[in-house]
């Protein structure tokens, strides 16, 4: 088993950002998931569209636990939760109620689509969590590559989280994993698709949002990812700590765009903190 799941591990890395395909579906259905956690709740719906739903992991134990939303990544063109189960019991299995959910995407869904989804799903999330033994007061978001984008978007652009009913005191911490988070629009063909409707392209980064009233943020990077370059997280840790933001950067020598998530599973664990790193950096908020 542990030569299959290397092998599916190569091609997502050859894959580079086709990692959500075929081999991540593979990869989530040969993984190792983690014990003490469970799939509690699935395709509940946020919003009319279908790919407005989400899916639910919980802790084994009595609670109240944490709530965390975990956003994946895909270029805004594609993705399934389906296929991010391993995070889900990751975090789940650490104390976290996890969401893990859909959200629109290209071509039919543009900026900000994405953005008002990651905040429509936070909201109803924290509106059912004690269902779940989740405590709405502790909100945590996680994202990888354009999830992580997603979620900082929403959290830092004035208004998001509020006009669904968030409220923003009550997010205690942000994980963003090799997320493009200062890109010039009209550079790559993908943020044209994405972004490229929007009045204002500058307003669509959230290092142009960087607020000194942002929650806690971590900021994770692979140095030689070739897919989103390092400086969003560099660029991006500069102008939190410039309004005297919380913000934390590490950059890991010789991880790749897709690795860096791979991490997060029990088999890919070894390789690289990233999870041991996002939940150290939780704990310190938890219970604030």
């Amino acid at each position: 088993m542990s030569k299959v799941i290397t092998a599916i591990g190569i091609l997502l890395f050859i894959g580079g950002l086709a990692y959500h395909f075929a081999a991540l579906r593979l990869f989530n259905l040969f993984t190792p998931k983690d014990a003490g956690s469970s799939q509690v709740a699935s395709s509940i719906a946020y919003g009319s569209h279908p790919r407005q739903v989400y899916d639910v992991y919980a802790p084994d134990g009595a609670g109240p636990f944490p709530l965390m939303l975990f956003v994946y990544g895909g270029s805004w063109d594609s993705g399934r939760r389906q296929d991010y189960e391993f995070a889900g019991r990751a975090f789940a299995a650490n104390g976290y109620v996890t969401i893990v959910m859909d959200y629109r995407i290209t071509p039919e869904a543009h900026y900000p689509d994405f953005v008002e989804d990651t905040a429509a799903a936070l909201a109803h999330a924290a509106n059912s969590a004690t269902q779940w033994k989740a405590d709405p007061s502790r909100l945590f978001l996680v994202g990888h590559s354009a999830g992580g984008y997603n979620v900082m978007q929403a959290t830092l652009m004035p208004g998001t989280l509020e006009r669904f009913g968030v409220t923003r005191n009550h997010v205690k911490g942000i994980a963003s994993l090799a997320a493009p988070l200062d890109v010039v629009v009209k550079d790559f063909p993908i943020t044209r698709r994405a972004f490229g409707k929007a009045p204002d392209p500058v307003a669509t980064q959230p290092v142009n949002h960087a607020r000194a009233d942002a929650p806690p943020i971590l900021l994770l990077h692979g140095r030689p990812d070739t897919s989103v370059k390092v400086y969003n997280a560099q660029n991006m840790a500069t102008a939190l700590e410039k309004v005297g933001a919380p913000v934390e950067l590490k950059i890991y020598e010789d991880v790749s765009h897709v690795a860096i998530m791979l991490a997060l599973s029990k088999a890919r664990r070894s390789s690289v903190p990233v999870l041991e790193d996002v939940l150290t950096f939780f704990r310190k908020y938890s219970a604030d």
